[in-house]
């Protein structure tokens, strides 16, 4: 019997829906399996039932920051990959809140 090959999953969070949709198509042509969610609220019920490999979180979500829920996804699955992304420029230095820092 063969064995399995293993598709990576990425989880996509981002409330640009052109944005979504564009990185949605380049992780599927590159032969990821996608989850995909416009809110930090709708990551976290997805994650109920599904466990990505990986999670591409856009900073600004329209119910909080990709930095926080990356650290909510990582004391859910440490093993997760957590990729946080931003088009904004910011001149202050964008820090997780003293509670939300993680180890690596």
């Amino acid at each position: 019997m063969a064995a399995k090959t293993h598709i990576p999953s990425v989880l996509i969070v981002a409330d640009n829906a052109d944005l979504l949709h564009y990185l949605a198509r380049l992780l599927r042509e590159a032969g990821w399996n996608l989850v995909t969610a416009e809110s930090a609220s709708s990551a976290r019920k997805i994650l109920a039932k599904h466990k990505p490999d990986t999670a591409l979180l856009d900073y600004m979500l329209p119910d909080g920051n990709g930095i926080e829920l990356g650290v909510q996804l990582r004391q859910s699955a440490p093993r997760m990959n957590v990729i946080v992304m931003t088009a904004r420029y910011c001149r202050r230095k964008m820090k997780p809140s003293a509670k939300s820092t993680t180890s690596q």
